[in-house]
């Protein structure tokens, strides 16, 4: 499966919130694209799925990213802390 766009961005932010009600019912995950978009990336991932750690094959934006950084395809990965 190719997962590489034409241009991958040198910095690369990720967000993610737990549930679709989440996502869709509270400002928490447009609140985090605003946050990373304001470190001018050019390209912010997101997925909306639990962060317990059986669950990560699911995230499959996350998934995209590690590829590309076990590929060396980009320098810098921006995330919003854990509250």
């Amino acid at each position: 499966m190719n997962t590489t766009p034409e241009k991958i961005p040198e910095c690369v932010a990720y967000s993610r919130v737990s549930s679709r009600e989440q996502a869709e019912n509270t400002p928490a995950l447009n609140q985090q694209i605003a946050r990373l978009k304001a470190y001018s990336v050019e390209l912010v991932l997101t997925d909306v799925e639990s962060g317990r750690e059986d669950k990560e094959s699911q995230r499959l934006q996350f998934q995209k990213l590690m590829d590309w950084v076990r590929l060396g395809l980009i320098k810098k990965v921006i995330v919003t802390p854990i509250r």
